[in-house]
Order: structure tokens, then C-alpha cells, then sequence
């Protein structure tokens, strides 16, 4: 009798181990409890709730659909995406958009658009190298009506038809403005970040200057759950119109560019509350810069390329390798030029309008 209930198992057994042959024939029933297509104990494909067999999901980067390679099979070749698993780590990369990895040959989405948001010269998504500029990039900067740059609104740009806006002039790569420089003017949200647009299904985030002339980024604010402050009456409710300026620093005997120094514009009079603007580098010899049109009068500081210069902060004036004579802004006017280290024994660079 023992030996006709072993004969029958027998018979039966390979109707139940014939569809998973895998791991020595021990998978009686699929078990796929990650959803990645593939059965946790054998490895075989199987189907998976809303999709065909085998389909995976997620994703380590944009268009890879592996969050964790599976090779149930030791061939060497990922089960789901077919990421070559001996290559070196690597970021995926497909400059031929052949829609795999050129490295790996990972299963990706080929890329339609490509962006650089982080500023290293390579799409973001795909990997493929990207148009490098060289000198500054312009970048508007939307705050929005409650949004503030250094305690300050935006202005208008109509040439990009955008309100509440600052025109950020810096190299690629170049942090944007963060949180201690973005603020809320009811302070009831914090700054959390740049986006753009760009029809991706979802906003792309950027934190430094992209490889990308004239991008407009978009401010995002969090709530943070304080209670709205009034602004009072220092609420700068109508936005400055900015107005450009040079800077050239070659003059007889030197240049205030030299050891690479950083420079700012310092404004005060008018309307405004006095106020620090970082110029920004044309050449060795040129710096363009940008302020509200409702200051009367500046003054050039030049500082180490590390620094940093916030007038509010205790200290900050010491921290100067040079500073220039205050200087009454002509409306006629738009270049200034430094004339020379010490002007007449002051201990101060001298500066006059040129054009």
C-alpha cells in the first residue's frame, strides 16, 4: 500500500514542478512580494497586478525601471532591466538615445528634453553631454508677490513677460539664491526650492545655474504654521524697476580684479534701505551689475572670492580688502570706472562715472 501512495506522488509531482524548474524544482507557488516581475524564490517571470509579465516598476534614476537589480538566474544581467551586473557602479548613460544604457545596456527611456539642472554639463536624465557655455548665464528668477531676494521684491522683465522677478547673472553651476537670501514677506512659509516648467509631467528642480540662457524658475514656499506678520509700513509693496550698470576695475597701476576678488555695489538714499548687490564678473576687467532705480548714491567693496558680504551682519565691513569712495549716482549715467588704489591720502580706491 506505502509503495502505491509513493507511486502516485511521483506521477503527480511533475504536474506541480514542471511550470518553476528553477532552484532545484523547490517553488510549489510563485511568490512575488516586491512586484518586480519576477518570482521571489525561483526567479521565473510572472505576472503582476496591472501589468503584463514581467513588468517591473520604479526606478534608481529617470527611466531605468530598476530600484534594486534582481538576478535570480546568476547569469550576470539583471532580470528585470537587463543591467550588465559585473559593470563598475556607473551612472546610467545613453548619448545615442538608443533607449540603453551605454555602459550597462539598462533598459531607459530615451530623452526628449534635455536639462541640466544640476549645472555639470550632462543631461540630467540621459546622461548626454550638453552645449557648454562659457561667461555668465542669465537666469530670471520668479518670487512671487509675496516673495523676497535679500529682503527685497522683484521687479518686472516685460522682454520675458514675468512679474516679481529677480535677473539672476551668474556662471553655470552657480548656487542659486537659498532660504537665508529667499524669504516670505508674511513669513507664514519657508523657501524650499527653484522650478521650471518644462512639460515633464512634473516641475524639474534646479539649485545651481543651468546650462541654459534665459531659463525662467519659479520659487516654491512651504508652510511653516506661523501666523501671518505684518509687514508694516516698510511692506515693499510695488516692486523696483532694477536698473544696469558696469563696472570697469583696469585702471593705472592695477585692477580691483585681481586675486580674483569678489565686488559688490553698496546702495543707499532714496527710497530703499541700504542695501549690498554682488556684481557680477564679465572679464577681468568688467563687472555688470543691477540695482533698484531709487538709490541715490554707492560705494564699491572689494572681498576674497570665499567671502560673502552681508552689511547686516556684525562684522561684515571688516572683511574688506578694499572699499572706494562713495559715489552720487548720475541718472545719465551707467559705467563707472575705479581710478586708482588711494585717492588723495582717504585710504579709500577712487571711482567717477565715465559714460
Amino acid at each position: 500500500m506505502k509503495f502505491k501512495r509513493l507511486f502516485a506522488f511521483l506521477l503527480a509531482a511533475p504536474l506541480f514542478l514542471g511550470s518553476c524548474i528553477k532552484n532545484n524544482g523547490l517553488c510549489y507557488t510563485h511568490i512575488d512580494n516586491n512586484k518586480d516581475g519576477i518570482c521571489d524564490v525561483c526567479g521565473a517571470k510572472v505576472k503582476i497586478d496591472g501589468g503584463g509579465e514581467g513588468e517591473g516598476s520604479g526606478g534608481d534614476i529617470e527611466g531605468n525601471p530598476c530600484s534594486e537589480h534582481v538576478d535570480k538566474d546568476l547569469d550576470g544581467v539583471c532580470d528585470v532591466c537587463g543591467s550588465v551586473l559585473s559593470s563598475p557602479e556607473h551612472d546610467h548613460l545613453d548619448a545615442d538615445q538608443d533607449g540603453h544604457c551605454d555602459i550597462c545596456n539598462a533598459t531607459m527611456i530615451i530623452c526628449n528634453n534635455h536639462y541640466d539642472a544640476n549645472g555639470d554639463g550632462k543631461c540630467d536624465n540621459c546622461g548626454a553631454e550638453m552645449p557648454h557655455i562659457e561667461g555668465d548665464v542669465t537666469v530670471y528668477l520668479v518670487l512671487s508677490s509675496v516673495g523676497l531676494y535679500n529682503g527685497a521684491k522683484g521687479t518686472t522683465y516685460s522682454e520675458v513677460n514675468v512679474e516679481y522677478a529677480v535677473k539672476f547673472i551668474k556662471p553655470v553651476g552657480t548656487a542659486l539664491p537659498d532660504k537665508t537670501e529667499i524669504t516670505h514677506l508674511y513669513q507664514t512659509a519657508d523657501f524650499s526650492g527653484w522650478v521650471a516648467y518644462e512639460g515633464e509631467g512634473a516641475p524639474t528642480v534646479y539649485t545651481v545655474v543651468p546650462a541654459s540662457q534665459n531659463k525662467i524658475l519659479y520659487a516654491q514656499f512651504t508652510p511653516n504654521g506661523n501666523a501671518p506678520v505684518d509687514p508694516g509700513t516698510d511692506d515693499p509693496v510695488t516692486p523696483a524697476t532694477m536698473k544696469d550698470y558696469v563696472l570697469q576695475t583696469k585702471f593705472e597701476g592695477g585692477n580691483w580684479s585681481d586675486g580674483d576678488a569678489k565686488i559688490y555695489v553698496y546702495t543707499w538714499g532714496g527710497e530703499g534701505s541700504p542695501r549690498a548687490y554682488e556684481c557680477s564678473k564679465v572679464d577681468a576687467n568688467t563687472f555688470n551689475f543691477s540695482i533698484a532705480d531709487y538709490y541715490t548714491d554707492l560705494l564699491f567693496m572689494r572681498v576674497a572670492p570665499d567671502v560673502t558680504f552681508n552689511p547686516d551682519v556684525e562684522g561684515a565691513w571688516s572683511n574688506k580688502w578694499d572699499q572706494s569712495e562713495d559715489l552720487h549716482i548720475d541718472s545719465s549715467k551707467t559705467t563707472a570706472k575705479i581710478t586708482c588704489w588711494d585717492n588723495n591720502g582717504s585710504g579709500k580706491s577712487g571711482v567717477t562715472w565715465v559714460a
